[in-house]
């Protein structure tokens, strides 16, 4: 009789896996929820494992939602932040093998509308002189800057040069003449919002009025029907000396630029620095929390035209806090401050003035 071996087929089993519609890269912003998707197959059972940074996400973990329906796993972080960048991995494994997708994230901050943190001050120049206009902008860039004046705009070139460092919108004026006098605009945008400041520029003339004083007659002007320009027809000179005071008005201090927020590193240098507008002279005081600083080798006082600078060398933990600069001339005085941060080997220091 002959015997037959019976034939057991196993059941093939086919390793796992994955394919999904989202790109090699991939970009998120910080606070906004990103999700990953991926389709599997294979022999079940399989396990699923995403990874984020060579790390295996805990699926605890609240900021991470993990989730799988029949074929289908995703990843969703809730609220990203730039530390999160890196590669995203998902990982599916059976008993006949194991497959692995991956992609790379890039979380990037929120972007932020720009907003005028120092405004466009008034300003006053006397014709041919050079003056300046400056703000400071905060948002995020790339930002364009748009200067105007009485609504038209302005390029550089010219009489005008226009510049853009460090968030702070700069308009020069070389040399200006009465038709420089007027509403000056700076408009900065990007790609997610405005912001728009104006201020008034006065420029002084070397005209001349009817004038008089004590009911004598000092000077006049007239416009002769043969000539367009405007002709002095008399000048008392002794009345018009005892008057020229009244006419000479004087500015109180402004900053039109001024003093920002520091840091430093014990032992290192840090310098503040603002522009003073207003009539000359300046008398410049400057003050750390409250007293009066005194020149020295390592705290160093200068003027740079408008400019006032203070200099701080080998800077110590006790150098931390509220520096101020004050300008004074006979019309008034003005004052600014920000605060300084330094960090040592293993403390960092603050003043009371900060918040």
């Amino acid at each position: 009789m002959l015997k037959m071996n019976p034939v057991f087929a196993a059941e093939r089993k086919t390793p796992p896996s994955l394919t999904s519609k989202i790109s090699d890269a991939v970009q998120g912003i910080e606070g906004t929820p990103v999700v990953f998707e991926c389709k599997i197959s294979g022999s079940e059972p399989i396990d699923v494992v995403w990874i984020l940074n060579d790390s295996e996400i805990d699926v605890d973990n609240k900021n991470f939602e993990i989730t799988r329906e029949d074929n289908t796993t995703s990843l969703k972080i809730l609220s990203p932040q730039k530390m999160d960048s890196g590669e995203c991995m998902c990982k599916a494994v059976n008993e006949a093998g194991s497959a692995s997708w991956h992609t790379q994230l890039t979380v990037k901050e929120p972007k932020v509308a720009p907003e005028f943190d120092q405004k466009l001050q008034p300003g006053e120049v006397t014709t041919g002189d050079s003056t300046e206009l400056e703000c400071h902008v905060t948002g995020s860039v790339p930002m364009k800057v748009t200067w105007s004046k009485n609504g038209r705009e302005i390029r550089t070139g010219g009489n005008y040069r226009i510049t853009f460092i460090e968030n702070t919108p700069h308009l020069s004026i070389q040399k200006a003449s009465k038709s420089d006098d007027g509403e000056y605009s700076c408009k900065v945008t990007n790609e997610v919002g405005s912001d728009i400041c104006a201020t008034e520029l006065n420029v002084k003339g070397t005209h001349y009025f009817l004038f008089t004083f004590q009911k004598q007659f000092i000077f006049g002007i007239a416009c002769t029907k043969s000539q367009d320009c405007m002709h002095i027809i008399y000048l008392h000179i002794i009345y018009f000396q005892q008057i020229s005071p009244l006419l000479d008005r004087k500015i109180a201090p402004a900053f039109s630029r001024k003093l920002k927020d520091s840091k430093a590193v014990e032992g290192g240098t840090v310098k503040f620095d603002c522009r003073i507008t207003g009539s000359m002279p300046f008398e410049i005081a400057w003050f750390h929390n409250g007293s009066e600083l005194k020149s020295m080798e390592t705290c160093q006082m200068h003027i740079e035209k408008n400019m006032a600078v203070l200099e701080l060398v080998d800077v110590k933990l006790s150098s931390a806090g509220e520096y101020a600069c004050q300008a004074s001339n006979a019309m008034g005085s003005a004052s600014c401050s920000a605060n300084l941060l330094v960090k040592g080997n293993c403390l960092l220091q603050t003043s009371n003035y900060l918040i």
